[in-house]
């Protein structure tokens, strides 16, 4: 689960469901930080304007430079360019999650391949680089993928 919406049913003006405790509460600031900001970038955009202060946290926030917003990353065009739909962010995220998996296994292959190594070495390099731990631990908190 990319985004753990369970959190929500957890706090105001939600009640939990039959007092089920939240799966895993360490990671709510996925739902409450960044899927926000994602949404607001979007909103901002779809504005005409540029999403670099947030006047909706405190007394407002300087968007572009929290780094986990990754308000100029390439890849977070997905997250502006999304179809209009309900759940525009979960799909953008799935996306945005696999092509970092997918360019990073991509790249270590090709750099393998620069470094002379054979084909089938070169895919099970790639390979472990995209499935090994540096990037599954990340799967939990997508915004560190980039």
């Amino acid at each position: 689960m990319l985004v753990p919406l369970d959190i929500l049913a957890h706090n105001p003006p939600h009640e939990p469901p039959g007092g089920e405790p939240v799966h895993n509460p360490l990671i709510a600031d996925m739902v409450f930080e960044n899927y926000a900001w994602k949404v607001f970038q979007r909103e901002a955009v779809y504005r005409g304007e540029w999403p670099l202060w947030n006047p909706y946290s405190f007394c407002g926030h300087p968007l572009y430079t929290t780094g986990q917003s990754a308000t100029f990353y390439p890849l977070n065009v997905l997250f502006w360019l999304w179809p209009d739909r309900p759940a525009f962010v979960l799909h953008a995220y799935a996306l945005y999650t696999w092509l970092h998996l997918f360019l990073g296994g991509m790249f270590m292959y090709a750099f393998c391949r620069r470094m002379g190594i054979g084909g089938f070495g070169s895919a099970v390099g790639g390979t472990c680089f995209a499935m090994g731990g540096f990037l599954t631990t990340r799967l939990l908190w997508p915004m560190l993928l980039g």
